[in-house]
């Protein structure tokens, strides 16, 4: 990994820079915010993270992603993922991801079915263990009629279906499995 003397290099070097009146664009940010990451200082990262919103730079979608896989508290990976979205940013299908997995960590399970078919809105495609998380929302909320109809859904859309441990993904609805 990247240790912290490494890492206070980069941060001088971004004073240095500034100093001298250069302007760090996105993609100075993504690696500075990468770095931080890796280094686990991830306080560090999400002060550049709004560094760089603050001075009108767009995040690009690896930056997102690698901000939302960075948070492990669910409340603050769906405060980034809103955050992504006024940003007027499209969340990848990797944000999603982590949106739905905070929701379902959280216990958020509206949310997680309204981010869920926003998904599907904006064309991306869910994955097997998106669906998942869609169905065990749904099972929370007593809906077996949606939870059907979502294993039905996944099995057509999800070519992966056969190659995952049926474990994982085939459940009865009405089991008390969690």
């Amino acid at each position: 990994g990247i240790n912290a003397e490494y890492m206070g290099i980069a941060l001088k070097l971004l004073a240095f820079m500034r100093s001298g009146g250069l302007v760090p664009d996105a993609t100075t940010y993504h690696h500075l915010i990468s770095g931080c990451i890796k280094g686990q200082q991830t306080a560090k990262a999400a002060e550049l993270w709004r560094e760089m919103l603050d001075a009108g730079l767009t995040p690009g979608d690896a930056t997102c992603d690698l901000m939302l896989a960075s948070n492990r508290r669910w409340q603050k990976v769906l405060k980034l993922f809103r955050c992504i979205r006024r940003a007027g940013l499209k969340p990848t299908a990797a944000a999603y991801g982590h949106a739905l997995a905070a929701c379902r960590q959280g216990r958020q399970w509206k949310v997680l079915l309204q981010e869920f078919e926003s998904m599907k809105a904006s064309g991306l495609v869910p994955t097997a263990d998106m669906y998942r998380h869609a169905m065990f929302a749904c099972r929370r909320q007593y809906n077996m009629t949606a939870v059907s109809t979502l294993f039905q859904e996944m099995r057509e859309r999800c070519a992966v279906l056969e190659l995952l441990p049926c474990p994982k993904l085939c459940f009865t609805p009405w089991s008390a499995d969690t």
